[in-house]
């Protein structure tokens, strides 16, 4: 969405005299502000502090809440579907361009680690964080409730693979969190 925001703010003039359009295709209706993810899997900051509605930031923009199937350069057209595709007399939109830009963000990866495709929790979204908070927080249950010391090791032990800003700042702030 960071592109999004350049091209408006780029383009301002043209928008507004209506000599230039710029069509968001996200699959989300938002923009998420990941600095923000540790304090919202925390409890810290509330979720919705996280999230940028793009209507809001994107006054200058139509905002297609989708995603890009196909790009036809030959015939400047970009194939999208919709939550309304398939439905009955409707399809995939097609929509066409002048110029195209494409920034296809990122998503939360798994490295060839044993065990991390199936039990890692990404932290890349909100409901990433959110997952990872109550994961948390469902350990801290089952530790608080068993007699066993070794059962209550397992559920308080917790790996961070991402040595990087957002691992650093996520196990900061749940550390914080379970004190």
């Amino acid at each position: 969405m960071y592109t999004a925001l350049r091209l408006q703010r780029k383009l301002k003039q043209r928008l507004r005299s209506g000599d230039a359009e710029i069509v968001v295709v996200t699959p989300e209706p938002y923009m998420t502000y990941q600095p923000f993810l540790p304090e919202a899997a925390a409890g810290s900051i509330s979720p919705r502090h996280v999230v940028v509605p793009l209507r809001r930031v994107l006054k200058d923009c139509t905002i297609v809440i989708g995603e890009a199937q196909r790009v036809d350069h030959a015939k400047r057209t970009a194939t999208v579907t919709t939550l309304a595709t398939g439905e009955d007399g409707t399809g995939a939109l097609e929509i066409g361009y002048d110029e195209i830009v494409i920034a296809p963000g990122s998503v939360s990866r798994t490295l060839p680690i044993p065990g991390l495709a199936d039990f890692g929790i990404g932290f890349k979204t909100v409901e990433e964080a959110i997952g990872l908070r109550n994961h948390v927080i469902e350990q801290m249950d089952i530790a608080s409730a068993t007699r066993d010391p070794a059962i209550r090791d397992a559920a308080l032990t917790f790996v961070f693979v991402g040595g990087g800003y957002a691992g650093v700042e996520a196990l900061a702030e749940l550390e914080d969190m379970a004190r």
